[in-house]
């Protein structure tokens, strides 16, 4: 046999000692080797994407950005980063923050870990199992045993790094479970791992190692491993210490790594368990490391690889002498089988997924197999490397089992998940197990000799790249925790959702800003043209509305930006353009104002300086204003501001809106710096020589009431107060100049008065060359004397005629009498409230008017200025004060207005008001002793104005409203007798109205006009007290009557004028006397006949004689007729019926009136005539009179 050519394929079979399905991409029935280059590619990877890596790359292109970008950069069109030193300043400022950011992770994470570590060593809390206080006992020896290592932990790097140092609390976490004595902490003795706690101490973990009752904690430079003692996989010992040690330890992880307390569980069984125990036994620690690691998903919520390792394989026979040839990197190989992750999670049955994996396991071995016979010259290692392999295929049905027990699904419970099953060796102990051959020795009965324990060097076997190139390689597959992973998805989704609202937002909010700020551009170049068009169109000469518009137009252009204001959050976002748009338009619109208003003042100034025969003092004024516009720096708005207003005043007329407009022009240009104009020399030194002819009091005082109309308010009637106006008012809306109150006499005369004075002597100086040498011996402090002396005279004259315009309001009936008379006797009158208002601004020498006039004495110190106006004032002011105790005036008036009000609330509060308004007035005009209304009236005499005024007018009106009530009393009792009898009886009829149908009943006519009857008795009742019923006029007591109209007088004295006529023998019987004495008769008439009352009065052509007549007759006839005979044949008659039948008859005649008491009545019919003279009882009689036909009555008096 050439063993040269067998010696390459051999070469090759001795590197496909391992099987694994580690990464996507590779072969199931790969051998893994994995090269060099592999590794490199990955550990450059992991390297490049490391934090610190990806900070700094992007780092970089921020820095190449900004550097290369950022000229390209503009806000509106500003570049901040165009020059190279804004750039490097931009790249600076930026590293520094990118630095002190990383320094500020670099803390958070160092205090972070040592806060874990901290916790981790810190006193247990109990468990939460039911383990008693045992348990307890147990959690807090695992952290003992850990405390040791605490310092050294904190102060050491696990994994050197170029920036900095990997933390506890970010490296990966294994757990190791399985039995007593399975060889985990023998695992990870021989793993070749790299622990930086042994370069503090000798130990590489926190505990012992063996079979121990506690966790011990490995610390390696890539991962933590946790190695539980045996008994918590089995909790044989004392389950409920166990189990509640087991929870406890599985309460640290969660808590202290919540998001994934674990990234693999790793399960170790030996080879001696599997091959030295019973079925039962097999089943029961496949039961038991089932419940473990059900366990662990459900106390830490995640989902975990797990990785079968079968520990002490050197336990089977042949092993050591199979693999005796490999050196110490082929030994560090991974031997066993690494599951896809779709096969491992889908799989119904793991163990014949095994099973398939270790057949092809198995081949690799039977291929190297003939290789190491060739190898091997001792024949009992010959014997035992042939049979290796059949010792490995007795372990399949033991695995494949126990794999099935474990790890298959259950729909009753979360299915472990089997990433690999591994096969290892940490130290040869113990003697091999001969599992094929004990059973041949027992199927004949013979007995065998055991094994020799392997004497050798202690060799590690499939350990080490088990943990580089899987278990540390596979971190990321472990699930996190649920809860915690939902709760940091909720906090993700809400974060990607509010970036993402705040970029739709910010992307909205450019968007709107830009068509915005677009639009308005757009408004400012309309508002530009618009502006030029009306600016182009103003005439030569421009008035006030012309300007208006114009300036209007100018301002619309600032009312796009306007300038000043707050940014719109809707057109900000770095595009605003009112910050250049807004301020340029306000210089244009300055411009405007400064073009066009201040040429209209200065041209109506000149033409006002320059009309002939102007008041020296308004000259002076208009001067002193046009020197403002010549010298700006001079300007005093207070001055130049009401002059221009007072202007447009009378050139607007009524038109208010145009001149406040204009006024918020002037506003706006008195704000901002006027130009000087060019000064009419010849103007101004002709108004000079006028202004110098003013006195130089006259112009002080001018100076001084200019600057108060300009500065103090005028005092109207409203600044009394509401408490006062609501019963008081102003005739005229009366005021007070603003100069002649007290805020005027104190900050304007007294405050003002000698520096005005100063002022005006200068300036005269300065203009009035003639009189330099008299001006310069002027004493200002004898000017203001004289001054003041004019002001307080004008100041009496001013408040004299304001305070005669307030008057007492109108009152309208008894109630608002009794309201009034209530408000002004009160606590709060306006009377005195009035008083002291008006004390308050004629009291001038006083500092401050506490409780009104605390201090007042009119013979103190009368040589003070401001006396002259208090001692006018005085009586008025003294009505406010009390000597002697005894009441002061205001309360003596007040208590007479009291009395008023309790007379005339007596009459409002009554059951009928306006009768016992009746009977109060009907007894207060029939007596002439003093009562509430006289008493207050002679009180008014003697007091002061207005305070007489308004006294005097509350006695007056409430008097006057008692008459008012009984007036209308009395108009109801006449509408519901007399008016009512008039409308039944005489209304429409005859003879009241001498066109009626129907006649008045004579005893209708008696009951209503007779002596007693209706309207006699009303008069005599009713209206007897208030009218004189000889001259028919009203009684006038305290100015003030009855109020009956003059027609209801004259209808009354027509009543009574009928009384006299018809009832001339008294009573209510008609009774009307006068005689009958013919006068003339036609010729052609023989004989002419009266028939009346029962009478026949013939007369023919004889001696007239005289007939006496009674009418009505005493046989109340109710005919009279008259008969007219010719001569020869024929006779001609009229005849009228009824009560009122003569009456009727002489309506039919004509009559002359003689006298007024004589008639001559003219009878005819067919022509013929016959006269007679009636002769009355009475100068008051029907005959001569038309007053009852002329009666008619009133509804109301």
């Amino acid at each position: 046999m050439n063993h040269w050519k067998i010696l390459p394929a051999l070469n090759q079979v001795r590197h496909s000692l391992s099987h694994n399905l580690l990464r996507q991409g590779v072969p199931e029935n790969a051998l893994y080797f994995k090269g060099n280059t592999d590794r490199n590619m990955k550990r450059l990877f992991q390297f490049l994407s490391q934090k610190w890596i990806i900070s700094i790359v992007g780092m970089i292109a921020l820095v190449v950005l900004i550097w290369f970008g950022g000229p390209y950069l503009g806000i509106a069109e500003s570049k901040p980063l165009a020059s190279p030193f804004n750039r490097l300043l931009a790249i600076l400022i930026l590293i520094v923050i990118w630095g002190a950011n990383n320094f500020r992770l670099r803390i958070k994470a160092t205090q972070a870990n040592d806060q874990m570590i901290d916790t981790l060593v810190a006193t247990p809390e109990p468990p939460q199992a039911t383990a008693g206080d045992v348990s307890a006992e147990e959690v807090a020896v695992l952290k003992q045993r850990f405390e040791e290592a605490t310092q050294h932990l904190k102060q050491t790097s696990l994994k050197d790094r170029l920036f900095g140092k990997q933390y506890l609390y970010d490296l990966p976490w294994y757990i190791i479970i399985g039995p007593p004595g399975c060889g985990k902490t023998t695992l990870l003795e021989n793993s070749g791992l790299e622990f930086p706690l042994a370069r503090y101490q000798n130990e590489k973990k926190v505990s012992g190692i063996g079979g121990t009752r506690n966790c011990d904690w490995w610390f390696t430079d890539d991962a933590v491993l946790l190695d539980t003692a045996g008994r918590y996989t089995t909790q044989d010992s004392d389950a409920a210490v166990d189990s509640g040690a087991w929870l406890g330890f599985l309460d640290l992880l969660r808590k202290h790594r919540p998001r994934r307390p674990l990234n693999g569980i790793i399960v170790a069984l030996s080879a001696e368990e599997l091959l030295t125990s019973s079925e039962q036994e097999r089943e029961l620690h496949a039961q038991t490391i089932r419940q473990r690691i059900q366990e662990l998903y459900t106390q830490l919520g995640v989902e975990l690889p797990v990785y079968f390792l079968v520990t002490k394989i050197d336990l089977i026979a042949g092993f050591n002498e199979f693999f005796d040839d490999l050196n110490i990197e082929e030994r560090a190989q991974v031997w066993g089988a690494t599951f896809s992750q779709n096969d491992s999670r889908r799989s119904h049955d793991l163990g014949m997924l095994f099973a398939t994996e270790f057949d092809a396991l198995l081949e690799k071995l039977n291929a190297r197999e003939l290789w190491r016979i060739y190898q091997e010259r001792d024949q009992n290692r010959r014997r035992l490397i042939h049979g290796f392999s059949q010792q490995m295929a007795g372990l399949k049905p033991l695995l494949e089992s126990f794999i099935q027990k474990t790890f298959n699904p259950s729909r009753f419970e979360s299915s472990p998940w089997l990433r690999g099953v591994y096969f290892s060796s940490g130290t040869q102990q113990g003697s091999p197990i001969d599992r094929v051959m004990n059973a041949l020795a027992g199927s004949f009965g013979l007995s065998l000799q055991a094994l020799p324990a392997y004497r050798g060097r202690p060799r590690s076997y499939f350990i080490h790249r088990f943990f580089r190139d899987i278990l540390f390689q596979e971190t990321e597959l472990a699930g996190a925790n649920i809860r915690y992973e939902r709760q940091r998805l909720w906090l993700q989704r809400g974060a990607y959702a509010g970036a993402l609202i705040l970029t739709v937002v910010v992307i909205f909010s450019w968007a709107t800003s830009f068509t915005r700020n677009e639009l308005w551009m757009d408004k400012i170049e309309a508002s530009v043209e618009n502006y030029q068009q009306v600016a182009s169109r103003l005439p030569s000469q421009p008035g006030p509305r012309d300007i208006l518009q114009t300036l209007q137009a100018a301002k619309e252009i600032t009312l796009v930006y306007n300038a000043g204001s707050k940014t719109p959050w809707f057109m900000g976002m770095g595009l605003y353009q009112g910050y250049k748009l807004g301020d340029a338009a306000e210089r244009a619109y300055h411009r405007a104002l400064q073009q066009f208003l201040i040429p209209n003042i200065k041209t109506r100034l000149e033409d006002e300086m320059g009309e002939e025969r102007r008041d020296p003092e308004q000259l002076r004024q208009l001067l002193s204003i046009y020197m403002m516009l010549i010298s700006p720096d001079t300007l005093d708005a207070k001055t130049f501001r009401p002059w221009v207003k007072t202007g447009w005043e009378q050139q607007l007329n009524e038109q208010t809106e145009i001149r406040d407009r204009l006024l918020g022009h002037l506003d706006a240009l008195l704000l901002t710096k006027l130009p000087p104009q060019t000064p009419n020399q010849q103007l101004i030194a002709r108004a000079q020589r006028v202004v110098c002819e003013l006195p130089l009091t006259s112009q002080i005082y001018a100076r001084l009431k200019q600057q108060a109309s300009a500065n103090v308010d005028d005092y109207d009637f409203t600044r009394l107060g509401k408490q006062i106006t609501k019963l008081l008012v102003s005739k005229g809306d009366k005021s007070v100049p603003s100069f002649y109150t007290f805020t005027g006499y104190h900050e304007i005369l007294d405050a003002e008065g000698i520096n005005t004075a100063r002022l005006t002597i200068a300036e005269n100086r300065r203009i009035c060359e003639d009189k330099k040498d008299e001006l310069a011996t002027a004493d200002p402090e004898a000017l203001l004397r004289h001054v003041r002396n004019q002001y307080f005279d004008d100041y009496v004259d001013h408040w004299d005629e304001f305070l005669a315009s307030i008057e007492l309001t109108n009152i309208r009936n008894l109630n608002h009498a009794a309201e009034a008379l209530e408000t002004l006797s009160g606590r709060d009158s306006p009377l005195e409230l009035l008083i002291k208002a008006v004390a308050e601004q004629t009291l001038l020498e006083r500092a401050k008017l506490k409780g009104v006039l605390d201090h007042f004495d009119v013979t103190k110190d009368l040589r003070k200025p401001g006396n002259a106006v208090e001692r006018t004032y005085a009586p008025l002011h003294q009505l406010l004060q009390s000597q002697d105790d005894k009441p002061s005036g205001i309360d003596t008036i007040r208590s007479q207005l009291r009395n008023l009000y309790d007379y005339t609330a007596e009459i409002s509060d009554a059951s009928d008001q306006s009768e016992a308004a009746f009977e109060a007035a009907r007894a207060r005009m029939g007596q002439s002793k003093k009562d509430a209304i006289r008493e207050l009236r002679t009180t008014a005499r003697k007091l002061p104005k207005p305070v007489a005024g308004i006294v005097k007018s509350a006695a007056t009106q409430s008097w006057g409203t008692v008459l008012g009530s009984a007036r209308a009393y009395i108009n109801t009792v006449w509408r519901s007798s007399v008016l009512r009898e008039y409308r039944a009886s005489l209304e429409n009829r005859y003879p009241i109205f001498a066109k009626g149908q129907q006649q008045t009943a004579l005893a209708d006519f008696g009951n209503f006009f007779g002596e007693s009857g209706s309207i006699d008795n009303f008069t005599k009742i009713y209206l007897a007290p208030f009218v004189d019923t000889r001259r028919w006029r009203l009684r006038v007591i305290d100015e003030r009557s009855l109020g009956l109209s003059n027609k209801a007088l004259s209808q009354l004295k027509r009543a009574a004028r009928i009384r006299e006529m018809f009832f001339q023998d008294g009573g209510n019987q008609v009774s009307v006397h006068f005689t009958l004495k013919p006068v003339y008769l036609d010729a052609s008439v023989k004989r002419f006949l009266i028939d009346l009352t029962g009478k026949r009065l013939s007369y023919q052509h004889g001696p007239p004689r005289t007939s006496a007549i009674e009418w009505p007759g005493p046989d109340n006839n109710n005919r009279a007729r008259i008969i007219f005979e010719r001569i020869g044949a024929g006779s001609f008659s009229i005849t009228k019926d009824g009560p009122w039948a003569w009456f009727k008859l002489l309506d039919a005649s004509s009559s002359e009136r003689r006298s007024n008491d004589q008639v001559i009545i003219h009878f005819s019919a067919a022509g013929l005539k016959a006269s007679y003279q009636l002769q009355a009882g009475s100068v008051t009689n029907p005959f001569s009179s038309n007053d009852f036909i002329r009666f008619r009555s009133p509804e109301r008096l």
